[in-house]
């Protein structure tokens, strides 16, 4: 089994989200079953003050990759992973919407992670984060 991983781009910007695509081949005769939730993979960008971990839906649903190559959309995106209320415990403050706030603009390492252990998982990439209104394909 084998995994490659296609970026559209090699910048993004912050606060922005482009579509990976995540190529598994499964040339193992079989297909191979596991339990998880949502999207098998996730995709996160770390940097040199941020070292996020996945974060998985808590359900377990029978899922399969079949024989053969197998494609899956997975979102990349140029926020950081979690954020709370008061921005404590190193974790950075909500936006007013909620959610996390932009990545610094910077170099940052594209890791994917697998729910399973049973999934390969490509080799860590490089996408660099430009600012906001930014033309990336200026970057």
């Amino acid at each position: 089994m084998s995994a490659r991983l296609s970026l559209p781009e090699s910048s993004l910007r912050a606060g922005g989200t482009v579509t990976a695509q995540l190529i598994v081949q499964n040339n193992t005769g079989h297909a191979l079953h596991f339990i998880g939730c949502g999207a098998p993979f996730q995709i996160l960008l770390s940097g040199p003050d941020d070292k996020p971990t996945p974060a998985w839906a808590g359900c377990a649903t029978r899922m399969t990759v079949r024989v053969g190559t197998s494609t899956y959309r997975v979102p990349v995106k140029a926020t950081y992973n979690a954020c709370t209320s008061d921005g404590g415990n190193g974790t950075p403050a909500c936006g007013s919407d909620g959610k996390p706030p932009p990545l610094p603009a910077g170099d940052y390492v594209v890791t994917t992670y697998a729910v399973s252990t049973k999934l390969p998982v490509p080799s860590e990439a490089s996408l660099t984060v430009v600012p906001q209104g930014t033309d990336p394909a200026s970057a």
